[in-house]
């Protein structure tokens, strides 16, 4: 469990810029972490660094999901107005997608 924990934590911290991967990786590297203790209230280096690596990403995808949603209010009025102008600049008709 501890190996699985710091093999899941590293992936996920090191595909950040994706958005899904961090979130199940680091979702499970916690998990892995906190299961790996089995009856005893210690957990080894290698499951906390695997706790962190996961906590970590998570906390990025996190972050830049809540950043994304801010600037699109900011900036746009809402998200589907920057998913609009960002169409437009494409050329693409957005009415025509939906």
């Amino acid at each position: 469990m501890e190996q699985a924990s710091l093999a899941f934590g590293f992936f996920g911290l090191s595909l950040f810029c994706l958005v899904y991967p961090p979130l199940v990786c680091g979702s499970l590297a916690i998990m892995f972490a906190l299961l790996s203790r089995g009856g005893t209230n210690t957990m080894t280096p290698r499951a906390r660094t695997g706790l962190l690596l996961g906590s970590f990403a998570l906390g990025i995808v996190l972050l830049m999901l809540v950043y994304t949603l801010v600037f699109a209010e900011t900036y746009y009025g809402g998200l589907d107005n920057m998913m609009r102008e960002f169409y437009n600049g494409l050329g693409i008709d957005y009415d025509m997608l939906l």
